[in-house]
């Protein structure tokens, strides 16, 4: 535990300044302006190595360190619980209270401010009121449903029969201006529509194409219980930190749909806010790709940008347009005499009639103002002009005769898109709750374009129309009030947790300084959602001085979002490497700008570092995706060095670089697992999701490439585990699961292994993982083939090679699907085919291709099954350099057993007796058993002859010998046993006969067991059949190590067995097996 600091700076809420303390007593005291002094004491403590800072933003610990390339930095530390957090500061120079007040407020682990009675930093009016009144509801729940409309409207059937063609179609669009009643419409038409109707109202803020998306799949499922879980997959892919392309995660979205019975309908209103290209060709390719049970409402003040034109051609949409939506005469007459309650000459009427073309908003805006008139007929004789002069028109008539109060209402909370008491409260700085909801109750009634969004009448919006008028008159007449009411509104939204809708507020306020603190507490958060366009448009928004001044936020932002293009199609990795370099310029330009005036040279350095690595990542991203390993390793070299104490995830890019050489390319990721292991600690103690997750990822690969089986395996059930309790990473649980198969299978769990398989390859093309599938295909048939199941091998070896070729990934999996099929050649006995390729394939020890180690390794199989064991022994030996390295275990021990087998042939005993000594040396403390049934019945007569002449003199030292287990060799003797025995199962199925009788001729039954064996013994002598080690039992039973050997020695009692092995036969004899 660490000890309190000597000096210690605190705001005193009291006085409104910092009060400077030393060993508990008063010293000094600061003013917000007194920055000078403060700085000026702090350079005269030469030997000040720390102080507590406890600010109105939360409390830190500012520590002094020194970095590896020279140089004393500061940092910040926050502690929550167990868990600390870390923050860089930079020099002492950047140790000013504003500074300090915005790392508190970044790594504050609570969202709830402390009380202040000022504004500017902290203050969020009346949120806490707002709470405990609970009038928060989440948000977008408002824009899921549609508008709550008075009843009291003309019916218009012909425009609700208009609608009701979406049926016969895949798309309907709404298009006409403001104001003419098309949300109106559809709201009354979702109502008593027979089909599931999914409802969403767009905002500015949908311009992200994962928050798009995202609401889109929320909006599905809320619309009727068989929808309920329509998506998952989608969704979970949109909010991958690495998403895949938007054609897999809508093929997925699209593909849940297929297999339901009852038709829906999408309706997306006022999708004229969406400018995002992105999200208009993702649309595009939904439309196109849309099921016969699901059709899409368009409604938009604008043609979209769509192939409108073609989908007409081919009758693939119906429109309902401006001219179809305005009123009728007749219905103009109905409108304003029964739902207006206006009493108009036919004349005025018809004047006002043809004035606004029956535009429904011009109208209700005319009866509005008609009644404050005396002379009806003068002031219809005085509307000409557009739709806007009208609208500005009428309204300044409307606002005129309102009571101040109301007006005032009116004009401020025009800022907000979504209206509630507690919000309006905050914003307009009124006294209660009551006063704020009894004027919105007064706004509804008057019919002032006040729409509410849910039952309760608890949310509200204004017509977009009528909003847009409000805000131009708020601009002409109040326009330095629109920043003090977004910055309420702001102060607000961060207090009940809505930090990104704050954030819009802080940018409309032009209160970038506190844009950029909240966006610091939520930019992991936006990224991780998927939101990686909203992320960059937020930066892109901020001024120069703040880009300055927030230069890690900015970097941090550029680095996660080019983390987005790590898994995108090129056209995608190619706009978001053009962004990334371009908030780079931006860092870099205003850093140029300044010079060293208003940053050390250090700091300076610090983040021209950052770009450099940012730039060199970049370049490695497309290295990597062309294969070009002399580039990936250049660009590695050229990574400036990352600093230990610098974020977790500044230091994943090396390490990243480091992985892909070692592991895909180099195939010796086995020598990373201390590296990995190593940040897999810091990130835990950072608790950094991703960081924590990736690494993981990474260790259990290299673990298992480096032949640590149990540690793969432990790894890879706490990542799943992991996976359960986050959002965003299920993506990845494939990859994980598709290692534990590859463990299983080194220990001989065919069964489980075979299970595991199928259900990662069903998951995999749910979750359109190409990789992952073909990887659990190829998995699938090495399991099967060893099974003898020949059918199911040629079956998955069938589908991963279409899979290769349909989606052209040739150069990605050609060596493992090849490997494979020879393997499977040489279990059917096709020693044609294998000897043919083995004809064509060339190997040269001077271009040695590492990924080619398990093709060169069945080449030389090819060469044992045609009996050419001395051309095996000098092709192994030949190569012997490549194989004998750190970093690829399993590649090593698979060499060692073919090589002792080879020569064992060879009638080279001793040296074969050498290569297993060795390869059980390494293969006994993990427990291989695979390794040595793939080489069949030549390794277990090695295996006994070991045994045997385990005492004899020989070329083996006594010290070599004393550290082989010989348990460990009978575990394996009892597992080729095993194999024998499911030889047999197949033999009877492909014969027809009873495997039971088959083994009841050889071995008659007998009752020679001294007592029966209980159903415990029973499971355990299953396993034994296996090959399964005491600990491996313990495992698979649940039961401890102990009771384990219990069982073991109770069995060879009952079997009156010598050994393991001879218990495993005694049961057969009995045909208890």
């Amino acid at each position: 535990m660490s000890k309190p600091s000597l000096f210690a700076l605190l705001w005193s809420e009291e006085h409104h300044h910092y009060e400077l303390h030393i060993s508990g007593q008063f010293h000094a005291h600061f003013g917000q302006k007194d920055e000078s002094l403060w700085q000026s004491w702090l350079h005269k403590q030469t030997s000040l190595i720390s102080f507590s800072f406890q600010g109105r933003a939360g409390r830190l610990r500012v520590v002094k360190e020194a970095r590896l390339r020279g140089g004393e930095y500061w940092y910040a530390y926050s502690t929550h619980g167990r868990k600390a957090r870390k923050r860089y500061l930079g020099q002492i120079d950047r140790l000013s209270f504003t500074h300090l007040e915005e790392v508190a407020l970044g790594i504050a682990v609570t969202k709830t401010p402390p009380p202040s009675s000022q504004e500017p930093l902290l203050a969020v009016p009346n949120a806490s009121r707002a709470r405990r009144n609970g009038s928060h509801i989440p948000l977008l729940e408002t824009r899921l449903t549609p508008p709550r409309f008075s009843s009291a409207f003309i019916a218009r059937e012909h425009l609700q029969k208009a609608l009701d063609a979406v049926q016969e179609y895949r798309l309907l669009l709404l298009s006409a201006p403001a104001g003419s009643g098309k949300t109106r419409l559809l709201s009354a038409w979702a109502a008593h529509a027979p089909n599931a109707i999914a409802w969403l109202s767009l905002d500015a803020s949908d311009n992200d194409p994962a928050r798009f998306w995202t609401s889109i799949i929320r909006a599905l499922r809320r619309s009727s219980a068989n929808l309920a879980n329509v998506g998952s997959i989608a969704q979970a892919m949109l909010q991958a930190p690495q998403p895949p392309a938007f054609s897999t995660i809508l093929t997925t979205l699209i593909n849940d749909f297929v297999a339901l019975p009852r038709e829906a309908v999408l309706i997306l209103d006022d999708y004229h806010v969406i400018n995002d290209q992105a999200i208009h060709e993702s649309l595009l390719f939904f439309v196109d790709a849309l099921p016969d049970n699901l059709h899409l409402v368009l409604s938009s003040r604008i043609d979209p940008e769509l192939p409108l034109p073609r989908w007409r051609v081919r009758g693939q949409m119906t429109e309902v347009r401006d001219h179809d939506l305005r009123l009728t005469r007749e219905e103009t007459a109905t409108f304003l005499g029964q739902i207006m309650g206006l009493a108009l000459s036919d004349t005025d009427m018809g004047t006002l009639f043809q004035r606004t073309g029956g535009w429904i908003a011009g109208l209700q805006l005319a009866a509005l103002s008609l009644r404050k008139q005396k002379d009806h007929s003068a002031f219809v004789q005085t509307l000409s002009g557009s739709h806007r002069y009208l609208l500005d028109y009428m309204q300044q008539e409307i606002l005129a005769d309102l009571p101040l109060a109301l007006h005032d209402f009116l004009l401020q909370t025009a800022i907000l898109s979504r209206l509630s008491a507690s919000l309006c409260q905050a914003v307009t700085d009124a006294p209660t709750l009551r006063v704020s909801q009894e004027m919105l109750e007064t706004v509804e009634r008057a019919n002032l374009f006040l729409i509410p969004l849910d039952d309760d009448r608890q949310w509200y919006r204004f017509h977009d129309l009528f909003r847009e008028g409000l805000l131009a008159r708020l601009r002409a007449t109040h326009p330095t009030l629109i920043s003090r009411l977004h910055i309420r509104a702001a102060r607000w939204y961060e207090g009940q947790g809505e930090t990104r809708e704050a954030i819009v507020h802080a940018l409309a306020a032009s209160d970038f300084p506190y844009a950029a603190l909240l966006m610091e507490r939520v930019v992991e958060e936006v990224w991780l959602h998927g939101e990686s366009q909203t992320l960059y448009r937020w930066i892109m928004e901020l001024p120069d001085p703040v880009v300055r001044d927030h230069a890690h936020l900015v970097l941090n932002a550029a680095l996660y979002l080019l983390n987005t293009a790590a898994s995108t199609v090129e056209a995608q990795r190619t706009s978001v490497r053009a962004q990334v370099e371009q908030i780079a310029m931006r860092v870099e330009n205003v850093f140029r700008q300044h010079g060293n005036a208003t940053q050390p040279s250090e700091e300076a350095s610090f983040l021209k570092s950052r770009l450099r690595l940012l730039r060199e990542w970049s370049v490695s991203l497309e290295a990597i995706m062309a294969g070009d390993v002399k580039r990936l390793r250049l660009s590695t070299q050229n990574m400036p060095t990352v600093d230990s104490e610098d974020e977790v995830i500044w230091q994943l890019i090396p390490l990243s670089n480091h992985f892909i050489l070692h592991y895909i390319f180099l195939r010796e990721g086995g020598v990373l697992v201390p590296r990995l292991l190593e940040m897999k600690q810091r990130a835990s103690q950072e608790g950094n999701h991703y960081a924590i997750i990736k690494v993981t990822q990474w260790l259990a690969l290299a673990a298992f490439e480096a032949g640590l089986l149990r540690q793969a395996y432990q790894e890879c059930l706490a990542a799943q585990i992991l996976l359960q309790h986050i959002k965003g990473y299920a993506i990845l649980a494939g990859y994980f699961s598709a290692c534990q198969g590859d463990v299983l299978y080194q220990w001989n769990r065919l069964s489980e292994g075979i299970a595991l398989q199928q259900r990662i390859i069903q998951e995999a093309a749910a979750w359109q993982k190409i990789d992952v599938e073909i990887t659990g295909d190829l998995c699938l048939a090495e399991h099967t083939l060893a099974e003898r199941d020949l059918v199911s091998a040629h079956q998955a070896l069938q589908k991963a090679e279409h899979l290769i070729q349909q989606e052209h990934l040739d150069a990605l999996f050609a060596t493992q699907f090849t490997a494979v099929r020879v393997r499977y050649w040489l279990a059917t006995g096709d020693i044609a085919a294998a000897s043919e390729w083995a004809t064509r394939v060339v190997f040269h020890p001077e271009n040695w291709d590492p990924n080619r180690k398990r093709e060169f390794l069945m080449l030389v199989r090819v060469y044992c099954a045609q009996h050419q064991y001395a051309r095996a022994v000098e092709t192994l030996e030949r190569f012997r350099v490549h194989f004998d390295r750190p970093g690829d275990f399993l590649a090593t021990s698979a060499f060692l057993a073919i090589a002792a087998v080879a020569l064992q042939h060879e009638g080279k005993y001793e040296q074969s007796r050498v290569v297993l000594a060795r390869l059980l040396l390494m293969t006994e403390p993990e427990g291989f058993i695979r390794v040595y049934l793939e080489e069949g019945e030549p390794m277990r007569r090695m295996l006994e002859e070991f045994i045997e002449t385990a005492t004899l003199t020989g070329s083996l030292a006594e010290e070599t010998l004393q550290e082989i287990s010989f348990p460990y060799i009978s575990t394996l003797l009892a597992a080729f046993e095993g194999e024998k025995n499911r030889l047999a199962l197949s033999e009877s199925a492909r014969t027809g006969r009873s495997t039971q009788g088959a083994m009841n001729e050889k071995h008659p039954a007998s009752s020679g067991l001294i007592e029966p064996l209980t159903p415990r013994e029973q499971e355990v002598l299953q396993l034994l059949a296996e090959g399964a080690s005491n600990q491996s039992i313990a495992n698979r039973l649940v039961i401890s190590l102990t009771t384990a050997k219990k069982h073991v020695s109770s069995l060879l009692v009952k079997l009156a067995a010598e050994n393991r092995t001879h218990a495993v036969a005694r049961a057969r004899e009995l045909s208890l097996l």
